[in-house]
């Protein structure tokens, strides 16, 4: 019998190894189609599995349609369980939501039957912001995070122009949820939360998202966390972000936090940059008054 040689047998090892990554990423692709075809958990689970392990192995670790479908797989991931937390939240609407159906079938005009609809829309909505409340967005931010490295190393450009729209539609879903969180009262966690969303953007939008910025700064204030406010405010104002406004809400900041010479020195800096706004003139005066 002939031999075969050690050189020869390493390449057939190397090839039979490198197609059992590829046969990973497309049992990942098969368990996929197989859990939205059919809605089953566990078809989810091994495309998890299968795809983690060839993003992990250095024979698929480089290739866009690994990172693409790992994308894809983990945004399902998320939606599974966001629809879970949907689930809870509608249980405890259920009668309300029976009593409500019956009266859109029971309605005698349009205007009767339209009235119910926005009830009904209404409690949707209510049960959509509850469960994205609770819901994680970590299987998100690893379907971002997919996108991303799908991208970096598309050559071919088969991906990424997809992986490009979805990190930008996606993005948007954390400051989603730190909205839910503020209009839920939970105000430290929605902190957090459009900060989170500012994190988000810079990194895979390459922009500061301001504007989360600025509603983190006014929650914190609401909350009660004044440093945290400050600190917002100032990051802020050095940005030249809304500066006036700004400025004035973190003077007030000091004010309620009673921080006397933080408040001392912003009413001065409010006086010297914006020399004609009402607020900075009266609390000047109140300073030489006491």
């Amino acid at each position: 019998m002939r031999k075969i040689s050690t050189p020869f047998l390493a390449l057939i090892l190397f090839v039979s190894g490198a197609l059992a990554q590829n046969n990973n990423v497309v049992s990942a692709i098969k368990y996929h189609d197989e859990f939205k075809k059919f809605k089953d958990v566990e078809s989810l689970r091994k495309a998890q599995a299968r795809i983690d392990t060839a993003a992990k192995h250095p024979d698929t670790d480089n290739k866009a349609k690994t990172w693409y479908h790992r994308g894809e797989i983990y945004y399902t991931l998320f939606s599974y369980n966001w629809e879970l937390e949907k689930q809870k939240a509608r249980k405890d609407d259920q009668a309300k939501m029976t009593e409500l159906e019956k009266k859109r079938e029971a309605a005698k005009t349009e205007e009767e039957k339209n009235k119910v609809v926005a009830e009904i829309q209404a409690l949707i909505k209510k049960h959509e912001e509850e469960a994205f409340q609770d819901v994680s967005l970590d299987e998100l931010e690893a379907s971002l995070e997919s996108y991303k490295k799908c991208i970096e190393y598309d050559t071919k450009d088969d991906f990424s122009a997809d992986a490009k729209k979805k990190i930008t539609i996606f993005s948007t879903f954390f400051a989603s949820k730190a909205v839910a969180l503020y209009n839920g009262k939970r105000l430290e966690d929605a902190v957090a939360g459009f900060e989170k969303a500012d994190e988000i953007s810079r990194k895979y939008l390459g922009r500061i998202d301001t504007g989360s910025i600025d509603n983190a700064a006014l929650t914190a204030g609401r909350a009660k966390m004044f440093d945290k406010a400050a600190e917002l405010y100032n990051k802020l104002i050095a940005m030249n972000y809304k500066a006036e406004e700004n400025l004035a809400y973190l003077m007030e900041i000091y004010r309620v936090s009673e921080n006397q010479a933080k408040f001392v020195e912003t009413v001065q800096i409010g006086r010297k940059k914006f020399p004609g706004n009402y607020n900075f003139i009266i609390e000047e005066l109140n300073l030489y008054i006491t």
